[in-house]
């Protein structure tokens, strides 16, 4: 959620093989992940209403950013909807 420039997490993640995934609201950042993290699949997306089937990820974190978000509540409940039970949410 949120993924910034992608540092200090989504790299470390991907850099011991992780299969990660991003999104933004800006375009500027999705960018700049594009051309500093290659593996990672980022994308141009709310946080509020996220283009993910429910339960698709194993775990989900937001860093440095909640307090962006307008609607934070319906931001929270998107994390719950794509995690996997027995998932987590950081």
């Amino acid at each position: 959620m949120a993924i910034g420039d992608g540092f200090p997490y989504s790299n470390i993640l991907d850099r011991i093989g992780c299969k990660v995934y991003g999104i933004d609201i800006s375009e500027t950042m999705v960018n700049l992940v594009k051309e500093n993290l290659p593996n990672i699949d980022v994308k141009l997306m709310d946080a509020e209403d996220l283009d993910f089937p429910s339960e698709f990820f194993d775990a989900v974190y937001c860093f440095r950013s909640t307090w962006y978000f307008p609607n934070l509540l319906k931001t929270i409940g998107e994390m719950i909807r794509v995690t996997k039970k027995n998932g987590s949410i950081l």
